[in-house]
This record gives C-alpha cells, structure tokens and sequence, in this order.
C-alpha cells in the first residue's frame, strides 16, 4: 500500500475529519501568523460566520497571569496560540451545535457553585462569585457563556476521543 493510500485509510473516520477540519479553519480564517493590529472590538477572524473579535481575543490573555509582563516576542506567539486556541473552540462549538449537543442551565450552575474560586467560609457566595467576575472583566451572563461554550467543548471532545482507538 502507498502512502497516499495509508493517508487516505487513516482519516476516514468522523473524528480525524473534524479534527482536519479544525486545523483547516484556522489556517483559512486567521491565516499563517501574519501580525495583526485591530481595536477593541473588531474582527480578527471568522469561522462559519461566527466572529471572534479583538475583545474576545483580550479576554483569553487576561486569564494568561503573566502575559503582559513578557517580552513582546513572547507576547506575539502566545496571542498567535491563543487565536488558534480560539479558532478550534469556535468550529468545535458548531460542530457540537450541528449534531445536536447542548448544555444545560442546570449544569453550567453546577459548575459554578462547586468552582472553590467563589466559595467563602466553605461554600458558594454570590457576593464573591460577581465580585471574581468583576475583577475577570466578565459580568454574570457572560461568564455562564463561557461555561456553557467550555461544557459543550468538552463534550465534543469527548465524543471524538471515544471513536479514537490507539
């Protein structure tokens, strides 16, 4: 058998072609590291429609501790993967969508009240919980966003490594 044909045979199955896909969309939609610079807001790129902008892209470096204390080139390759990161999550989530996944209001507030980073005295309080999100640059529906896109990532994920055999 040729390469070609062994390469073939190997991505047959859904889950290679969605992760192809993954891998495809970021090199068609945000390209091979060329520097962009947008204002807030904006568009840096597009996957299926769905924007991911200037802001979304500052919201991931936020959670980064250390990231505005790098050196400039350091800085440019972790926004490059942060991009990238964001790109996959974005086609994932679509993925997910398409056939027919969802998450629950209910397990995004399961999430939420065992998170240790909004207890106080041992247990959830809804004052630490907005205050945290405050200082995150989040408000409450935002943030229950977030969560509910990370649940639907992770079942995705899920789903395509239980079809992987090794």
């Amino acid at each position: 058998m040729s390469l070609f044909e062994s390469l073939r045979k190997s991505t047959e199955g859904a889950s290679t072609r969605v992760l192809m896909g993954v891998i495809l969309f970021g090199f068609i939609f945000w390209g091979t590291g060329k520097n962009r610079s947008n204002k807030d807001g904006s568009i840096l790129a597009s996957v299926n429609g769905i924007a991911i902008t200037d802001t979304d892209l500052k919201q991931q470096l936020r959670m980064i501790g250390q990231y505005s204390r790098m050196p400039d080139e350091k800085q440019g390759e972790i926004r490059e993967m942060v991009m990238q990161k964001l790109i996959s999550e974005k086609a994932l989530l679509q993925e997910a969508e398409s056939i027919g996944l969802y998450v629950s209001n209910d397990e995004i507030l399961r999430v939420v009240v065992n998170d240790e980073a909004f207890f106080k005295d041992g247990k959830f309080d809804e004052r630490t919980f907005l205050k945290r999100l405050k200082d995150m640059g989040y408000i409450k529906g935002q943030y229950e966003a977030m969560i509910r896109e990370k649940l639907l990532e992770n079942k995705m994920e899920q789903l395509i490594t239980a079809g992987v055999i090794v």
